[in-house]
Formats: structure tokens, sequence, C-alpha cells
């Protein structure tokens, strides 16, 4: 199951009403907060469902740098240290993993930090390209839930997923 941009607390409730435990199916929650231009996508009732029921029903979490910095109520993090302190921290929510996606950092390669709750961080990386396009972080979580829903397992999903965005970026040139 891929969840993302959700809006109200009332959609929120309803979706929780309806999700299995993540121990039958992988639920992947793609956390949808603010637009580029920095508007609210969830209401305040929402955010708080969020936070204390949703996110610790899910198997794995994908933040971007912006939404990771919204939920911990932190700056933004900058270096790679501070996105797997961030990626870390935002275990504390309940998933069993975090995937945190440095598409809108800055350096010139995209990182994103994937931590569970035993083991180093993992640094997903490739080149940043010269290409900007709405949608990414949204096909990215979606290819993890269908690669997971065929049984593939979250680290190699999150690393396959990664590669398969990557490549539709360097096609779209």
């Amino acid at each position: 199951i891929k969840i993302g941009m959700l809006g109200t607390g009332e959609i929120v409730r309803a979706v929780l009403d309806e999700l299995p435990d993540r121990r039958q199916i992988p639920i992947v929650v793609d956390p949808v907060l603010c637009s580029t231009s920095g508007a609210a996508l969830l209401d305040p009732e929402g955010l708080q469902l969020l936070r204390d029921q949703l996110l610790p029903r899910c198997s794995l979490m994908t933040p971007n740098l912006i939404e990771a910095s919204a939920l911990l109520g932190e700056h933004v993090a900058r270096t790679s240290s501070e996105q797997a302190g961030q990626a870390r921290a935002l275990l504390r929510f309940g998933s069993d993993g975090v995937l945190l996606k440095g598409g809108h950092g800055t350096d010139g390669e995209s990182v994103d930090v994937l931590v569970f709750r035993v083991g180093p961080p993992s640094l997903l990386r490739a080149p940043r390209l010269g290409v900007t396009m709405r949608g990414t972080g949204c096909a990215l979580s979606s290819a993890i839930a269908a690669l997971m829903a065929s049984g593939e397992p979250m680290a190699s999903a999150c690393q396959r997923a990664k590669s398969y965005v990557h490549d539709k970026l360097l096609t779209s040139r």
C-alpha cells in the first residue's frame, strides 16, 4: 500500500479505518505536507493524526528534507550527516524504516538516507541532474511499494526505485 497526499484529518481517519496491519502487507507513507511554494497540504488535525496514528502503522516513511524538518520541528538538513541524524530521529514516529529523500538538497549528488532501527544508515547516491520534475517523490514511493509488494526486501526496493526514478529523469532531459 502506498499512501501519499491526504489533505485533511477526515481523510487520514478514513484511511486509518481501512488500513490493514503492516505485517500483512507493506505500507509506504509519503508524508506530503507542503507544496514547493510552502503552502500547507495537510491540515493541523491531519498532521497530528499522521504523526500519532498513521506513521506508527507504516512499514516505511519517505519524507523529503522539507517534510522531515516539519515533522521534527528542526531546520532543513544541509549535510548527509544531518540528514542521517534526522532520518534516525524520524524512527521515533514508529515506522520500521525511513528513507529521507535528498532531492531538494544542493550538493552535486542526490543522496537519500535509509535507516532502520538497527544498523548503520545506508546512503543511496545518484548524480544530481539539472532537471526539475514534479511528482518524483510520489513516483519513488510508489515504485518502492510495488517492489515490496512483489516480495523485494525494503532496502533493495529503495535502491532499485531510486535508480528507476533517476533513469526516468535522465530520459526526460
